[in-house]
């Protein structure tokens, strides 16, 4: 089976960011004329998405729109009202341009909508296009007087909108939404589609785009016949317009034809990564790929296979499905599947009784990146470069009606998929000493030295921008002036105290380490102390439920020390001290809960006892070794850092070691071989030192020692093989040398620098810490030193 992570796309109804449609034919030089512009134009960025991460492929009531690699628009089908946006067949009824041809003068476009019979295009600087029918408004300007459909063929900019990052439309209905997540309606107001309560089931044209009030954040929208779906970053969707079938997927004025104006979120659905509406049903794929349907049943398009429900305004999980994508038409779903294939149910087998079927619309080695259905037909796009449609759904399986191949040279390159973590500014949760700045709600401040041997619960959901339905967070975990040598274990509160540590102290000492947990039920992790000590604990960001990234109960892996307790299974316990220059490769997959397809694993590696001063670094076995360090340790002392690592082909990975030390590795998470994440054998980014080995690219390399109090950008893009939509990276950040004791807080540039840090040390020491850090919109992430030092990042891994 291919990699998924190497021919993703989006259908119609996608988010965060769409694999551009393939072109039909090769590129035809089209002069260029009034309308949308010719010349590229750079995307602006929004939360790390790039503009125009909206549809490329949709299918109306009698025709079809895409976007060709190069930017042009290609269109087919009805032009009776302009929808194809040319002149040919303007006002011909019954006649049909069946081979997609450019529309003239479109040129740059990054999202497509349909509706019943007018089309939306989203240029690349953020403007909106339209044309086709447009009496109800839905072109953005007022009906013509005598034009068929009371529209037009010429695509019109919309004005009175700012810059647009993806579009919806419906019958006779547009939304737009724009780059900073306003959401924006214009056209006829039924039941309240537009999401107010003006000219609510009048026949009276709105033309002028409102925006919708009590919605941010939104990253893209669903429509249907009259009703409209919005999904947040945060994975929460909410809706409005008509809920007469349950396609809002709530209680309110089901089964009446009231209005229901005002965007109400859906509050049994969460982790939502997909969206689609037509006619009056809806469908949702999670982020664990669960789909899940509501609203109309008439034909079976809930995919529910029963015959005793017409209507669901409670989302329902279709049974044997895993998607990443959905696409819907009138009475039909199709689900982009994980494996590159699709399946769809509904549609008009029988005029009488609901039934739910699998259509397969490829058969060839292609896997489909991109689709789209209507009444009439599905058209799926495949990595082979074919456009295959189906009739939709007069056999089964459904006959194909044609492909159209494509010139390999047309394809785009694949766009990854994005992975379910959600960086946050980094925010205090729990502060422990007296007098100290309080955390970022107050709650968990002040409260004085933690005891030997005690757990604190500690509350981690719904606080400090992480929400109450997560799954697993990334925290950064200090102690301070603890009463002796000890350790910390972080763990979900509803499970048994594993036998691993997070962190690990001599007495006096300022120590921190990150740690990505899983949550309990209850959205707290319980903080275990040994030793009587102050305890700080920041937030980096989190993971949903059932997102790709499996969080475990942590689980020792490896223990050197022979008289220690054993590990997990019994292997690599009591091996003894590992040489100086040595390498140990361990066997991470298939143990302690990791599954045997893992392509990577969150690792705490500590050492203990080492007998020089010196370092680890973590490689997958496969690979060279790095100028790349994962912990910096002191003789005699016990230290340990958190490790985000890339497994080799075999599942295992490397630990080379300067000095003779003895070792504990303990695994905390693992990623699937189809997860949302991309690890990196490590890569030196920054090298401050004079004279010491230059960066994997040799920017950023011996400048000399960062001044105290200065923040310095750490430049991300397109270094080490991170690449330019990486929404988060994951780094080693280690400071050599300081002058005295500080710490060390990275943060998006262009922010505010937060009150929470990654890193503290003491004076003189060489300590690192693994970071998780959001770039911002210049892609560069923020480092702020307290203290003078030397500073050195290294990268693992990057989140699309």
């Amino acid at each position: 089976m291919r990699d998924r992570r190497q021919a993703t796309g989006r259908s119609h109804s996608s988010w965060p960011r769409a694999l551009g449609a393939v072109a039909l034919l090769a590129s035809i030089g089209v002069a260029p004329t009034p309308g949308l512009s010719a010349a590229p134009v750079a995307p602006v960025a929004r939360d790390g998405a790039a503009a125009g991460s909206g549809p490329t492929l949709a299918l109306g009531g009698r025709h079809g729109v895409f976007i060709a690699a190069d930017g042009t628009v290609w269109t087919w089908g009805s032009n009776d009202s302009g929808q194809l946006g040319r002149s040919a067949g303007y006002g011909q009824p019954g006649v049909s341009s069946p081979t997609p041809e450019p529309v003239p003068g479109v040129a740059n476009a990054v999202a497509v909508a349909a509706g019943v019979d007018h089309t939306l295009v989203v240029a690349a600087d953020g403007s909106l296009w339209a044309f086709g029918a447009g009496v109800g408004g839905q072109l953005g300007i007022p009906p013509i007087d005598g034009a068929p459909g009371a529209g037009q063929w010429q695509p019109t900019q919309v004005s009175g909108l700012p810059p647009i990052d993806s579009v919806g439309a419906g019958a006779q209905l547009s939304v737009a939404v724009g780059r900073d997540g306003s959401v924006w309606t214009f056209g006829f107001n039924r039941r309240g589609s537009l999401g107010s309560s003006a000219n609510s089931d009048l026949p009276v044209a709105n033309p002028s785009p409102t925006a919708v009030i009590g919605l941010d954040q939104v990253v893209r929208v669903a429509v249907g016949r009259e009703h409209v779906l919005a999904l947040r970053s945060d994975g929460s969707l909410s809706g409005f317009g008509s809920n007469i079938d349950g396609q809002l997927g709530i209680d309110t004025n089901f089964q009446t034809y009231a209005a229901n104006p005002t965007p109400t979120p859906i509050s049994s659905l969460h982790g939502v990564v997909a969206v689609a509406a037509a006619g009056a049903h809806s469908v949702a794929v999670r982020v664990d790929g669960t789909v899940w349907t509501f609203g109309l049943n008439s034909l079976g398009q809930l995919g529910t296979r029963d015959t005793l429900f017409w209507r669901r305004s409670t989302p329902t999980l279709v049974p044997e499905v895993t998607a990443i994508d959905a696409a819907a038409g009138p009475t039909e779903t199709v689900v982009l599947n994980d494996h590159g294939s699709i399946s769809g149910f509904g549609g008009l087998l029988s005029t009488y009784q609901p039934t739910a079927f699998a259509v397969p619309v490829t058969d060839g080695p292609g896997l489909v990146v991109a689709v789209a259905v209507s009444s009439d037909e599905t058209v799926a796009i495949d990595t082979d470069g074919v456009i295959r449609r189906s009739s939709w759904p007069a056999t089964l399986p459904a006959v194909p009606l044609e492909s159209w191949v494509v010139p390999a040279a047309m394809l785009p390159a694949p766009a990854p998929v994005r992975f379910p973590f959600t960086p946050v500014v980094p925010a205090r949760l729990l502060e422990t000493r007296l007098g100290a700045t309080p955390t970022i709600d107050g709650r968990f401040s002040n409260g004085g030295l933690l005891p030997a041997g005690s757990i604190t619960t500690l509350d981690v959901a719904g606080r400090g921008g992480v929400p109450a339905d997560s799954g697993a967070a990334a925290l950064n975990v200090t102690v301070t002036g603890p009463a002796g040598e000890g350790f910390v274990t972080v763990f979900p509160c509803d499970t048994a105290q594993p036998n691993a540590s997070n962190l690990n102290y001599s007495a006096g000492a300022t120590i921190p380490n990150a740690v990505i947990t899983r949550l309990s039920a209850s959205g707290t992790v319980c903080v275990f102390t040994s030793i009587s000590t102050h305890v700080i604990v920041d937030v980096d960001g989190y993971f949903p439920e059932g997102a790709r990234f499996t969080p475990i109960n942590p689980a020792r892996l490896l223990e050197s020390r022979p008289a220690a307790t054993p590990t997990i299974d019994g292997l690599f316990s009591g091996t003894g001290p590992l040489a100086a220059g040595t390498t140990t490769e361990i066997a991470v997959a298939a143990r302690a809960d990791v599954e045997a397809d893992a392509t990577s694993a969150v690792l705490n590696v500590t050492v203990t006892s080492p007998q020089a001063d010196g370092y680890l670094t973590v490689f997958p076995c496969d690979q060279p070794r790095p100028n790349a360090s994962s912990l910096n340790f002191l003789r005699g002392e016990t230290i340990a850092n958190m490790v985000v690592a890339r497994l080799s082909a075999t599942g295992t990975v490397c630990v080379f070691t300067t000095a003779r030390t003895d070792l504990i590795v303990d695994v905390d998470g693992w990623f699937p071989t189809d997860a949302w994440f991309v690890p990196l054998s490590p890569a030196r980014l920054v090298e401050t030192r004079v004279g010491a080995q230059p960066t994997i690219d040799g920017l950023q390399s011996n400048r000399g020692r960062l001044a105290a109090g200065s923040i310095n950008e750490l430049i991300i893009d397109d270094r080490a093989g991170i690449a330019a939509e990486a929404a988060a990276v994951v780094l080693n950040v280690t400071v050599v040398g300081p002058g005295t004791e500080g710490y060390v807080t990275v943060f998006p540039c262009g922010g505010q620098q937060p009150t929470a840090s990654n890193l503290n040390f003491p004076v003189g020491r060489t300590i690192a810490n693994a970071v998780i850090a959001a770039p911002s919109r210049g892609d560069n992430v923020c480092i702020f030193t307290s203290a003078a030092t030397d500073l050195i990042v290294d990268a693992n891994g990057w989140v699309p």
